[in-house]
């Protein structure tokens, strides 16, 4: 028995690349064929088995990955390289959607690239961790990247400058759920050191250029994880799924104001009373 599948998508204006995966075997194995179209012509087959990323100016980004290399190639929408495949070895990479460019760690540094050419942002070590291993990369939209390990928390933008750098607490480590806007503005759940169910929390905020402040601790059923935040200047909007809703301003320390009975209200109404900036 056999199936297939689109099981990658990503497109830019009119250009569009895609991957159809044919599933067969014992045990199923992924056949993959992609393709890629300028929206006004034929869809071209590339000579590749990676999965595209994204698309620049350039062109579309695939990445191939082989043990703790990553193989990046940039493709026209007419089917042709643009340059030969460019190899490195990473411990972490992400794609980011708002700058449109692969991250990653490589050999000690925090590296951007378009799939051509590469840009040193930052030296792991200087960023104040040990080592390039356990340290994590995600995207946070706005041109922010998270650099990050289980006790320290560093965000980069596009041109590598640090916006927010802190350590945590001695007993916490980072976890449930991060936000940061483009001006450095930042928000992030903590959670306990322990190996316990991650039930008790606390939330941090900073606004640019200030110090990480305590806002609240509070304990939420893992089931209800992951959270929401959301940051709207200095305000921040945490929630969970089970109607928990506060609303906090990261210039004071002063009690959050509690969403939930409105959340209550409006749903008993059949409306969602899911909060939000809008």
């Amino acid at each position: 028995m056999s199936f297939t599948v689109i099981s990658a998508a990503t497109s830019s204006e009119r250009r569009l690349a895609y991957v159809v995966s044919r599933w067969s075997g014992h045990p199923r194995n992924d056949h993959r064929l992609l393709f890629v179209t300028d929206g006004a012509g034929e869809e071209h087959l590339l000579k590749t088995a990676a999965y595209p990323l994204g698309w620049t100016p350039r062109g579309v980004i695939t990445a191939g990955v082989a043990w703790s290399h990553v193989e990046l190639r940039v493709w026209r929408a007419d089917g042709r390289p643009v340059a030969p495949t460019r190899t490195m070895r990473v411990s972490a990479s992400i794609w980011d959607w708002s700058t449109n460019r692969f991250y990653a760690i490589s050999h000690g540094r925090v590296i951007r690239s378009d799939g051509i050419s590469a840009t040193s942002l930052a030296r792991v070590q200087s960023l104040g961790f040990a080592g390039p291993s356990l340290v994590f990369l995600s995207s946070l939209g706005n041109g922010l990247i998270e650099v990050s390990s289980t006790s320290r928390l560093v965000l980069l933008d596009a041109a590598g400058r640090t916006r927010f750098r802190a350590k945590l607490p001695r007993g916490w480590r980072l976890g449930g759920s991060i936000a940061a806007e483009r001006d450095g503005t930042v928000a992030y759940e903590a959670v306990p050191s322990t190996k316990q169910a991650a039930r008790h929390f606390r939330l941090y905020a900073a606004l640019p250029g200030g110090r990480p402040r305590l806002l609240d601790r509070y304990d939420v059923a893992p089931a209800c994880v992951p959270h929401s935040l959301q940051l709207r200047g200095s305000a921040v909007l945490l929630y969970a799924s089970d109607g928990f809703a506060r609303l906090y301003d990261a210039r004071v320390s002063s009690a959050p104001a509690d969403l939930a009975p409105a959340m209550r209200w409006l749903r008993a109404r059949h409306r969602t009373g899911q909060p939000s900036f809008a």
